[in-house]
């Protein structure tokens, strides 16, 4: 997607403001961790231990996420400085220019993989920085659907799949 020099200006201010609190955000939760993870060294009983190792956890987590998020700012700065902003990192095609409006840091095209194995039929769809995913797979015999499975990702601290 050809952005005009004053589109381009304001991407990398945008990329590079967010890349600024983002620093900020791992700071303080890291520091929050740390706090939490000590607080629930003195807790009087393992109900406030275990409260707070998880608030720890949690934070962890969060900081976790926004390092990724660091992560591809920086790979997009550096996209955009090369001359290659929304070409696939994978295959090099063009990324489709609403997926960059919706999502600027996309680093990969949206694409479905069809895999066939095994009388299984697994579908997969990745999505960059998905606030919520899910992965589906489903059994196939002799053209019936005869299992099917969903694990959800981002709805949680960790990922949980259903059991039915």
């Amino acid at each position: 997607m050809a952005f005009t020099h004053e589109e381009q200006a304001a991407l990398l201010a945008g990329l590079r403001a967010r890349a600024r609190r983002l620093r900020g955000e791992v700071a303080g939760k890291l520091v929050d961790a740390a706090e939490d993870a000590q607080d629930g060294r003195g807790g009087h009983d393992s109900g406030e231990q275990s409260f707070a190792l998880a608030e720890s956890g949690l934070d962890l987590a969060e900081a976790s996420r926004d390092l990724h998020e660091l992560q591809a700012i920086d790979r997009a700065v550096l996209a955009i400085d090369a001359g290659t902003y929304g070409s696939c990192e994978r295959c090099g095609d063009p990324i489709e220019p609403q997926r960059l409006l919706a999502q600027p840091l996309a680093a990969g095209r949206n694409t479905t993989v069809l895999a066939l194995g095994a009388d299984v039929l697994a579908l997969s769809a990745s999505y960059a920085f998905a606030l919520v995913s899910v992965a589906g797979v489903v059994a196939v015999e002799n053209g019936t659907i005869t299992h099917a499975a969903l694990a959800f990702g981002g709805l949680a601290h960790q990922p949980w799949r259903d059991p039915g």
